[in-house]
Parts: C-alpha cells; structure tokens; sequence
C-alpha cells in the first residue's frame, strides 16, 4: 500500500513517532486510543489500547524493530488474546520525500488468510484517512488536561491530599487536579509547551527556553528545586494517553500558532509553587500555560478544566497576563 501525505517527512514520520500524534489519528474510523505504552526506539516495546465505537477495548503490541527518522520504520504487530486467524506480522514503513509532500509505503505480512490481511488494509485505508485529514490543516494549537501525578502515584497521592485539605478550607467538595500542556502544529513541525522539572543538563534537547526556581529562589542552586519551560520541536507529552476531554482546539490559524510559538519564550519565571505576583493563586505549569494562551491574544477566559475537576494556577496566569496587556 502507498499513500501521498501533504506534509514533509519529518512531520509525517513523527506523526508515526509522537505518542500524542499518533493517539489522535491511529485506528480505523470511530476508533479511539485510551492509552498507550510507547516508546519508539529499536528495541523497545509499545502496547495501544483500541476502543471501538462499541464494544470493549482491546490491545495491540509489538516491538520496534528499525526506527531512521525521517525515512523507516519497521516493527512487529500482534493482538493480544488473537483471533484464531491472527498471527504476529511485520509491518514496515518507507518515507520518500516528494518535495511538499511524502509517499508513504506501507507493507505488512506475512497474514494466514486472506480475510485478515484485507480487514487490516481496510484498517490501514482508514488510519491514512484520518491522518492525512489530520496533516491537510497544517497549524493548530491544541490544549491538553493531564490528571495530577499521571503515571506516578506519589504525585498523585500528595495531589489528592492537597485538594482534600483546601476543599475542607474552602468548604466545598474536592475536585480532580489537572495540569495542562499545549501541542502547537505549523507547516514547519510540531512543537510541545509545558512546565516541568528539570530531569539533566540537557535542556537544548527539549528546547528549554527558560527557568525557574522551585519553593524558593535560593534551592534553585540545586537542579532538583528548578523547573524549566519547554517549546520542544517534535517533543510528546507525557502521559498524553491518560489527558482528559483532549484535544482542545484552541485555533486553527497558522498566525496564531506561530504567535504562541513567539510568545513562550518570554514568559515570567516566578517561583513554583508560590504567590509571588500577587494574584491569589500559585505559579505552576498551568499559569504558564494560561499566561501562553491569553498573551498570544486567545480567549482563555472561556477555557475550563474538565468536568468535576480544578486547574489550580490558572488564575494567576491570567491575571498577570491581563497586566502585562494594560501597561
């Protein structure tokens, strides 16, 4: 099977490559990705979790076998707890640039039947639908809400202590925590926004554009007590499997998606976790992400977390954002 993809083969290949691309247009059509275990390096193994229109989920592993961005990528394909017609397969990948565009050639076998090598074409058929729809708009902004402490359940559990002790304070029930990241898509790539603690000395690699001291100003000494904002070229999200009412568009216009580009690197750097600013709320990644949003000229007042739950930060964002406008 080839397919014509509007888009270069860097973009294409990371849309294959991108944990939070690929949960957005893998499957065929109706089909959703709960979640997924991946990491895209030869060797390593990655699990999808499928969910049909209707029916139960079900999963599909394998191993990476090649990964050479921007040009192959081959691994194996199986369905766990099989039909008795499945077998493991490999499916391989061939990105040939075509100037504005790339042929993509997909081949998969070897099938036991060939009813089941034509209900995987069909799937592929539909899984290139999506996709190339997905890469015809070339720029979006895209807001995703991630449950606090997804994938780590000491976060998580200090999360829930915290909200439990406010809601008893405030006198109102607790509310789910999220925190939230940005993807932003333009002609030249896909770029990932967030906040998050700095994990090594090698920022340039997730396109560090500032930093910021954690509790107070004098641990920042310590690289464990420091955060950094990232606008990440073909970086993921981590945990995306596990966002909630995501993707939220944001925009679709590729001036407002290169503003927001412009925009993070100039965003304040207080410390976390503290009211610094003065606007009744803590600095965390959600004021930076608000502070992105509403200082690239989108509406984020009109912006809530998801049902039930609380985005805490998110005013001190706005509010500073609001006064950097006025002045």
């Amino acid at each position: 099977m080839k397919r014509v993809l509007p888009a270069s083969p860097a973009v294409v290949f990371a849309a294959f490559t991108d944990a939070t691309q690929l949960a957005s247009w893998w499957g065929p059509s109706g089909f959703t990705i709960p979640s997924l275990e991946f990491d895209p390096h030869a060797g390593e193994s990655y699990r999808i979790e499928m969910q049909p229109p209707e029916g139960d989920s079900f999963y599909l592993a394998g191993e990476f076998l090649e990964v050479e961005p921007p040009r192959r990528l081959a691994f194996t394909f199986a369905w766990e707890e099989p039909d008795p017609d499945d077998v493991e397969t490999r499916v391989e990948l061939a990105f040939r640039d075509l100037g504005d565009a790339t042929e993509v050639a997909l081949g998969q076998g070897p099938f036991s039947t060939k009813a089941r090598r034509a209900l995987h074409r069909d799937g592929w058929t539909d899984s290139f639908d999506k996709l190339e729809r997905l890469l015809a708009r070339p720029a979006a902004v895209d807001l995703y809400w991630l449950p606090l402490g997804a994938g780590g359940h000491f976060v998580r559990l200090n999360g829930r202590v915290y909200e439990a002790l406010m809601a008893r304070l405030q006198r109102r029930p607790a509310c789910d925590l999220y925190h939230s990241a940005l993807q932003v898509r333009t002609p030249e790539g896909t770029f990932v926004v967030e906040q998050a603690p700095v994990p090594d000395l090698s920022g340039k690699q997730r396109g560090v554009v500032a930093q910021g001291a954690v509790g107070s100003r004098w641990a920042a000494r310590f690289r464990i007590f420091r955060y950094e904002i990232r606008l990440w070229a073909g970086g993921h999200i981590p945990d995306v499997a596990e966002a909630v009412d995501s993707p939220h568009r944001l925009s679709s216009d590729d001036g407002c998606a290169q503003r927001v580009l412009e925009t993070v690197p100039q965003v304040p750097t207080p410390v976390w976790g503290r009211d610094e600013l003065g606007t009744g709320e803590m600095w965390n990644s959600n004021a930076v992400i608000a502070w992105v949003i509403a200082s690239s000229g989108l509406d984020a007042n009109s912006i809530q977390p998801p049902t039930g739950g609380r985005a805490p930060g998110w005013l001190a964002g706005l509010e500073v954002a609001r006064r950097q406008n006025r002045q």
